[in-house]
């Protein structure tokens, strides 16, 4: 046996709380906050937005702990294990608030810092299940699994590389890298003997979404709508290159990554 979807899904709406909770705790100290210079603004946030990331990070990471536990215990393990917490991120918060202040930040300040530490938080539940799997003798990983209906393309993918790296540990310090987009709602589903039936058929279904987007790329016969935001794309790529905000070079699986966009779009 393993977990269910319906467990998986009862863990993923709790997080959603924790979210909406998070999302509240930032409003209610907005308006006292001084806004008379983003300088100024930033410097409040700075001492806020940490302290309400670890508070109810504690509480993303308690849920994990028992999501953990739970997840052991229907998959009847031998031996005994009782899940710890982690400790999260915070530098990821850190990090925003810093690239907000260089000055050519154009975005909505308030909603781009909010969805930081909403990241920051679901980060200590992450972490919490990364490094019991780690630590747990008889875990066999752990599977990032979305919890959305129409996951994007980056978390289809990420879902797929979890479920071909299947069978050996997963280190805890992936969690502390970049993995996770803003406003991503991924969580970690445990395995243990197996893994779940409904996490290897949700994977396969991404592994198939991404051969049919690289055979259309392959294929040449690209819809013209698809091509306009290739290139899009591409000149917006060029030009984070040019002012040094990025080097990574254009490959064409990004190229793959639109199109799976473009085709998850079709489908609802």
């Amino acid at each position: 046996m393993a977990v269910t979807r319906k467990q998986f899904d009862a863990y993923a709406r709790r997080n959603a709380t924790i979210d909406a909770s998070v999302k509240r705790a930032i409003d209610r100290i907005w308006d006292k906050l001084d806004k008379s210079s983003l300088e100024s603004l930033l410097l409040d946030l700075s001492i806020y937005l940490p302290l309400i990331a670890d508070k109810f990070g504690k509480v993303a990471a308690v849920a994990a702990a028992e999501f953990y536990d739970q997840s052991r215990a229907v998959s009847k393990v031998r031996g005994e294990y009782k899940a710890t917490t982690a400790t999260g991120a915070l530098w990821k918060v850190e990090r925003d608030l810093k690239y907000v202040s260089k000055g050519d930040f154009s975005g909505d300040v308030k909603s781009f810092l909010t969805q930081s530490v909403q990241g920051a938080v679901r980060d200590y539940g992450r972490q919490t299940i990364a490094e019991n799997s780690a630590a747990d003798e008889w875990s066999d990983g752990y599977t990032s699994m979305p919890t959305s209906e129409n996951p994007c393309a980056f978390c289809q993918i990420k879902s797929m590389e979890s479920y071909w790296n299947y069978g050996g540990k997963r280190l805890e310090e992936e969690v502390t890298e970049n993995a996770w987009h803003l406003n991503c709602s991924c969580e970690l589903v445990p395995t243990f003997k197996e893994m779940p039936a409904w996490v290897v058929d949700a994977c396969k279904g991404f592994e198939d979404n991404y051969y049919d987007a690289a055979d259309l790329i392959k294929s040449g016969e690209i819809p013209e709508d698809l091509q306009e935001r290739i290139d899009a794309a591409r000149e917006q790529h060029a030009k984070l290159v040019s002012e040094g905000k990025s080097d990574r070079k254009w490959s064409s699986f990004n190229e793959i990554t639109i199109a799976m966009r473009y085709q998850n779009e079709g489908m609802h």
